[in-house]
């Protein structure tokens, strides 16, 4: 009897034993199979980021500052901000939600409206004359990209290197921001030269000679069969230098009468664009509302007037260069000082219509701006004709 219940006793703790650890093996492959189905649901859900060409890069660039220009109009536009008014951030990050991140509108977006984009064009804010084709240096890891490229100097702004960060995310790539910084590029002569060709429009450059200093290299080109251009290879800085002009041995001097008739002897060698910018007299001060069609318009011919009392300049030699110099610094305060009037006084259907003929205007400017070429008194030329026109539309369109 004793035997019989000992044998039923071993039995049962085997089977017990044995139940356990069926029960550890169908727990096992549960926990694996869990694992499994984890791996996979995360394999499917967090894409691979393809891998990009420059072409494909550049592509990439380009449509997100166009796409980060058009919102940021769309935006003035549709909300009526002046600026006066505070930007609403929320509204960009609904607009801009499948080009940037939410970081990139609460800091570079920000910025932006700190330092008042509306009032002026987007020149200063946005890069839009990249030179990827030329200088383009692209870093992929896993599921973020940098791509680092530079625009170049001209006579407004210095040169920069740009670098752009782009994560990918849902299957897309989402700007991240862009940061800039004094170039230090080291150019080939041959990039240096496309520069000069592609974004200054010379023609004929030829390479002469290379000048080493501190700053870098210096290589020096002939341009325009007439002309000697110096470029920093690391700064794209450049300089000019014109065959000299054989000078009278005695300058004449000349009489020029200003429009508030004071008689001014200037000898023609030591007229200056400040000396010249200077002697013009503002006559009265603007109001501060729209009621300004009229001191406006004779503003522009009194200064129109001042430029002309100097006497008969030949405007295509390099002895107009102050006189231009001066004539669009000063339409170029009356431009700003406008704009300035129309953001703080205009508002509804107007202003949207405003807003959109001077994004117009502003890429109109930039592209004749790219397009002129090397020549100074050109650029002065058509940036104050530009200025004057404008200046002229906007009183006569939105101010009484």
């Amino acid at each position: 009897m004793k035997k019989t219940a000992f044998l039923a006793c071993t039995l049962a703790v085997v089977l017990m034993l044995a139940g356990c650890q069926e029960s550890k093996v169908e727990e096992k492959v549960e926990a694996e199979t869990k694992t499994e189905v984890k791996k996979e649901v995360t394999e499917d859900t967090v894409a691979k980021a393809p891998s990009m060409s420059k072409e494909e890069v550049t592509t990439l660039i380009t449509t997100t500052l166009e796409t980060v220009k058009s919102v940021l109009d769309k935006a003035w536009d549709e909300n009526n901000w002046n600026s006066s008014a505070e930007a609403d951030l929320n509204v960009f990050k609904e607009m801009l939600k499948d080009v940037t991140s939410e970081e990139f509108v609460d800091t570079q977006i920000k910025n932006m409206m700190d330092n008042k984009y509306y009032e002026g064009t987007d020149i200063r804010y946005i890069p839009y004359t990249l030179m990827t084709e030329i200088r383009l240096d692209i870093k992929q890891e896993e599921q973020r990209l940098e791509a680092t490229t530079f625009e170049p100097g001209n006579l407004i702004n210095s040169g920069a290197s740009y670098t752009f960060t782009f994560d990918y995310i849902d299957d897309k790539w989402v700007l991240q921001g862009w940061k800039s910084s004094v170039p230090n590029l080291g150019l080939t002569i041959e990039e240096s030269q496309k520069v000069l060709e592609t974004y200054h429009s010379y023609s004929n450059v030829t390479y002469k000679a290379k000048k080493q200093t501190n700053e870098g290299n210096l290589f020096v080109f002939s341009v325009d069969d007439t002309a000697t251009v110096t470029f920093n290879s690391n700064t794209t800085e450049y300089t000019e230098d014109y065959p000299e002009v054989k000078k009278e041995e005695n300058p004449v001097e000349e009489e020029y009468t200003t429009t508030d008739n004071r008689n001014t002897t200037i000898e023609s060698e030591q007229v200056s664009a400040d000396s010249i910018e200077n002697g013009f007299k503002k006559k009265g001060s603007p109001s501060t509302g729209l009621n300004n069609k009229d001191y406006y318009l004779n503003y522009i011919k009194e200064l129109k007037a001042y430029i002309d009392s100097f006497g008969q300049l030949d405007k295509t030699s390099d002895s107009y260069l102050p006189y231009a110099e001066a004539y669009h610094s000063l339409i170029d305060d009356v431009f700003y000082e406008m704009v300035g009037l129309i953001n703080n006084n205009l508002d509804g259907d107007k202003m949207e219509q405003y807003r959109e003929e001077q994004s117009e205007w502003g890429s109109t400017l930039d592209q004749g701006v790219r397009n002129i070429g090397p020549s100074e008194l050109d650029f002065y030329e058509f940036e104050s004709k530009m200025y004057e026109e404008r200046c002229i539309e906007i009183a006569n369109k939105y101010m009484n």
